[in-house]
């Protein structure tokens, strides 16, 4: 593996990932007013997945979860497993794009064609993980500046326009209960928004200086984390409850509301933002699906990113056919997919770990006789 990031770009491209699609959201929103609770309290779950990930990482310092799941499982079981997560990424690719679809035709253009759009789109995302995950990262440290400064404007903004914010919307604090917002962390808030560090698996192998990589990645949840559950109040505040629970993007109405003397329809720099969380939170997805594919089936690395021309088609394909409309997406997403992919998130990561020290044990008493 000849290509090499810095601890730097790790940090910026996971932080676009994480906070990618989560910021379009109420996270937690069955919650109500304590929505945002579930994001503070599901910061430790996110800094135990990467605790997780960056030690089976420090055993095997040389291979992505695709080889150390093969080392530690055996060839066929691992086989299997590996499959499940290529699926998972490139699933999950195909979902995000088709948020990038609709949220351009939503906020932009309604009258578009959604496949024109995901057409336009996914171009793009191929010619990136063509170019390689050393462009894509670089890339990620150059924009996530501009990208948080976009919010941070329109936060103050929000809070200068008159009869915005409401912060009594947020009260009373804790009325669900602590049993509803740990229910609402599992299994939700382990799969969104911090079990997308799971993709950065296949990327650990490409740090320059390994270790800090778990550093690097705690970091990453706890500043995502805060900023989530900013945003949840934010979007509470300013929407109250029932508003912000019927609308497809809450981020993009409650920008709406913003007008400070001439200033207003600053909505335009949220979208703008928006897509810029999404591109790399796919362009991330679908390079993990292709290097994993690539790692699986032995193939060059000279010749894996030619890999990205079919993963392209695929998943403008799988975008399309993924969900019937919209709202039946976000269902999906958001009570069902939980459910399905915890294991893939915990269980195969915490049974890789047990088996690796099992093995390890063995071998040990071997070598005492």
């Amino acid at each position: 593996m000849k290509y090499k990031i810095s601890a730097l770009q790790l940090f910026s491209a996971m932080t676009l990932s994480l906070m990618g699609s989560a910021v379009l959201f109420l996270l937690g929103g069955k919650l109500r007013q304590d929505a945002w609770l579930a994001l503070i309290f599901g910061i430790p779950v996110g800094i135990f997945e990467v605790i997780l990930y960056t030690s089976l990482f420090y055993k095997y310092p040389n291979d992505t979860l695709i080889g150390y799941m093969i080392k530690i499982f055996g060839k066929y079981l691992g086989t299997v497993i590996c499959v499940f997560y290529i699926l998972r990424f490139f699933y999950n690719g195909a979902r995000i794009l088709r948020e990038f679809g609709e949220l351009t035709l939503v906020a932009v253009n309604p009258r578009a064609s959604l496949y024109i759009i995901i057409l336009i789109i996914t171009v793009v995302v191929t010619y990136s993980i063509y170019s390689g995950i050393e462009i894509i990262c670089r890339l990620a440290q150059i924009i996530l500046p501009i990208y948080l400064s976009l919010f941070f404007i329109e936060y103050i903004l929000l809070f200068l326009t008159q009869g915005a914010v409401n912060l009594n919307n947020i009260l009373p604090v804790f009325e669900s209960g602590m049993k509803p917002i740990l229910m609402e962390v599992f299994p939700l808030g382990v799969e969104f928004p911090y079990g997308v560090s799971v993709i950065f698996t296949m990327i650990f192998p490409f740090v320059n200086k390994p270790e800090k990589v778990r550093k690097t990645t705690i970091y990453v949840v706890i500043f995502v984390g805060i900023i989530l559950a900013f945003n949840t109040i934010m979007i509470i505040s300013t929407l109250g409850v029932d508003f912000a629970l019927s609308s497809l993007f809450p981020l993009l109405e409650t920008m709406r509301f913003v007008k400070v003397g001439s200033i207003d329809r600053i909505d335009i720099l949220t979208i703008l933002a928006l897509m810029v969380g999404l591109f790399f939170k796919i362009t991330l997805h679908l390079y993990a699906a292709m290097l994993g594919t690539s790692q699986l089936l032995k193939i060059k690395d000279t010749k894996v990113k030619w890999l990205s021309i079919p993963f392209g088609i695929l998943i403008f394909i799988a975008s399309i056919i993924i969900a019937e409309d919209y709202p039946y997406h976000l269902h999906i997403g958001m009570n069902i997919t939980p459910w399905i992919f915890f294991n893939l998130f915990i269980t195969f990561p915490v049974l890789a770990l047990i088996v690796h020290f099992f093995k390890k044990g063995r071998v040990k008493k071997k070598k005492k006789k």
